[in-house]
């Protein structure tokens, strides 16, 4: 029983197929799983930008990092101006509603030509991943020195820092810019900030 060539290569088919379907079905449930912890208003303020209406064509993590790169240099903070998401906010926004795989995401946090397509999926990790899971998530980044150059337009000038140093913020500081980050409990905090010290 299954020794002939045809009756393994059939099985081996069939193997994959139930593979893939089961990889489909974790990516869907965990999709629809995902919560986008921010405030109803910015979520809104997102959903009705026209920028954000243009990326709902884009459909696959291929076409989503040269968007990234071409429009969303605008500014790394959540707002453009007073009331409308910036380009970058609206990339990470769109990285949450598309269906994607850890590994297509790690093609976004390891994307090797720009520091700002990082940037994207690592806000993206910060607002979707529980508080407790984000040292795993960050961890192996902490000390990374890639170089990351950007324009604080509340501030008025150009920031020099690194990958790693925009990663502690993104665990210590409770806004990014002026834009509340999800709530971190003060136990997983704590644990935290001495995993930083030490």
């Amino acid at each position: 029983q299954g020794s002939c060539k045809f009756c393994q290569r059939y099985t081996a088919a069939r193997q994959r197929a139930e593979n893939t379907a089961r990889q489909q079905a974790d990516l869907m449930s965990s999709s629809t799983k995902r919560t986008f912890n921010c405030s109803p208003m910015l979520k809104e303020q997102v959903l009705k930008s026209s920028y954000y209406k243009s990326l709902v064509n884009i459909t696959n993590m291929e076409d989503l990092v040269p968007e990234i790169q071409q429009y969303a240099a605008d500014t790394m903070d959540v707002y453009r101006s007073s009331m409308e998401p910036s380009c970058f906010m609206c990339c990470v926004y769109r990285l949450f509603t598309l269906a994607h795989t850890d590994e297509e995401l790690r093609l976004v946090i390891d994307n090797p030509d720009s520091s700002l397509v990082r940037c994207v999926g690592f806000l993206f990790i910060r607002y979707v991943v529980p508080p407790e899971q984000l040292w795993e998530k960050f961890q192996e980044f902490l000390l990374d020195d890639a170089r990351l150059v950007y324009r604080d337009n509340f501030a008025g000038k150009e920031v020099v820092t690194t990958i790693g140093e925009y990663i502690e913020g993104l665990l210590l500081k409770e806004k990014y810019f002026s834009t509340p980050l999800p709530r971190i409990p003060a136990a997983v905090r704590r644990k935290l900030e001495e995993r930083l010290l030490t």
